[in-house]
């Protein structure tokens, strides 16, 4: 019995190192398989190199690129001005906005300042002969009336103007 279990034990360490010599020669064949791959990719990477620098010398490709760059570079011009003429087009209808926002807001403000303090007009900040007190409650109402009327305006010339053109005007 101890035979046959010493037997056995020595089959076992034989196939073991058969194993490993085996394992050995496979390690052995990826290496140089993997050395013969790599040399391949750099030469397809050379001639991929080559092929792009006789593209780039020989002159009709030159012209179809630069044609094709051109025709970007002309609609991308084309979206800009289209962008800038939108700019400008919200900028005026802003700036008739707002004309028409202050002069709202100084009738408000006046209709407000008759109703609460019994005067046609507010104190002038340079009226020395006025109250400290009543110069800086009308400059106060007036700057809030002034903002809120600013805001509304401005909200509602943004929203008008999305709807009519489809584009917001920030863009």
């Amino acid at each position: 019995m101890a035979r046959d279990g010493m037997e056995l034990q020595d089959q076992v360490i034989e196939r073991a190192r058969g194993g490993l010599e085996h394992g050995t020669e496979l390690k052995t064949r990826v290496v140089e398989r993997g050395s013969d791959l790599r040399e391949r990719a750099i030469e397809a990477a050379e001639r991929a190199r080559e092929a792009v620098s006789q593209a780039s010398k020989d002159q009709w490709v030159n012209k179809l690129a630069g044609s094709g760059v051109a025709l970007i570079r002309d609609r991308a011009r084309g979206v800009q001005l289209a962008r800038e003429r939108s700019k400008i087009t919200y900028e005026l209808v802003s700036l008739v906005s707002g004309i028409l926002g202050g002069a709202l807001a100084g009738a408000i403000f006046n209709r407000i300042w008759r109703a609460v303090f019994d005067e046609d007009e507010a104190p002038q900040p340079t009226a020395l002969d006025r109250n400290i007190r009543d110069v800086l409650v009308a400059g106060a109402v007036q700057g809030a009336i002034f903002g809120l009327v600013k805001a509304a305006f401005g909200r509602i010339t943004a929203r008008g103007y999305r709807q009519f053109t489809g584009t917001t005007p920030n863009s």
